[in-house]
């Protein structure tokens, strides 16, 4: 905070100036600005619209992911949608992802406002008014939409579904393309060098993906997959045994 007249030298209240900011920013729980002129620099004004535009960022991502997972061609999860609850006014079969879409919607209005936050840093000589119209629409519109779009993304977390037949479906697309990685690894394990187990797996993924085969099959005819089990080949095929820490992180995140 600061108290320190109309250009921020104190020239009004003689040389207790410094002192008499300091007792008012005690009353009222404040930090004294070292410098000020009329107002308190607005760079820390920015910097709260910065972490609220963040925070807005973070929420449009979560909510930008649950709509691409709801997609008819994906299916994998959906926002809690009640029974009377209508998608569309012109589609009736409609069940749009409507909390998530707002949620991205408004995130522009936060990211809006951090550019008007920005702006109005550089103020002329001790102070224009070119930030003080803005200021007070900006910080409440922003504390209130931000606010809102975490209760929704609340909201959405607390009934998400999810559909654990089109997850697998899905996985099952690239016929066993996303264990590219498993299987380099299990190479390394045999003895290959990374770059020897990379390449091997390159040209048996490449080959599966031109003859639209499963990466098991070519696998198995390869000379690298030569060195597997029928059991391990299963074992290396299975989505299920390549989760690494997933449970464990997610587990740290979310406390």
């Amino acid at each position: 905070g600061k108290m320190s007249g109309a250009t921020g030298t104190m020239a009004a209240f003689g040389r207790e100036g410094i002192q008499m900011q300091e007792l008012v920013m005690e009353e009222l729980d404040l930090k004294p600005a070292k410098i000020s002129t009329q107002v308190i620099q607005r760079d820390r004004h920015a910097q709260v619209l910065c972490t609220l535009g963040i925070i807005a960022g973070t929420l449009e991502k979560m909510a930008k992911e649950i709509r691409n997972l709801s997609r008819p061609e994906m299916g994998e999860i959906s926002e809690p949608f009640g029974k009377k609850q209508v998608g569309s006014s012109t589609m009736p079969h409609k069940r749009n992802p409507h909390k998530s879409e707002r949620i991205c919607s408004l995130a522009r209005v936060v990211r809006a406002n951090v550019q008007t936050a920005l702006e109005n840093i550089p103020l002329e000589h001790e102070r224009d008014l070119t930030n003080s119209a803005n200021e007070r629409f900006i910080f409440p519109e922003s504390f209130i939409v931000t606010d809102y779009m975490a209760k929704q993304m609340a909201a959405i977390l607390e009934g998400l579904e999810f559909y654990s037949e089109n997850i697998q479906r899905n996985l099952e697309l690239t016929k066993g393309l996303v264990m590219g990685e498993r299987v380099m690894m299990a190479l390394v394990e045999k003895g290959m060098s990374r770059q020897e187990a990379h390449e091997a797996v390159r040209e048996v993924a490449q080959k599966a993906f031109r003859e639209k085969k499963p990466l098991r099959e070519v696998l198995k005819e390869s000379e690298a997959g030569k060195q597997f089990s029928e059991k391990e080949l299963d074992e290396l095929m299975d989505p299920a045994t390549y989760l690494g820490m997933a449970d464990s992180i997610v587990d740290s995140a979310i406390g």
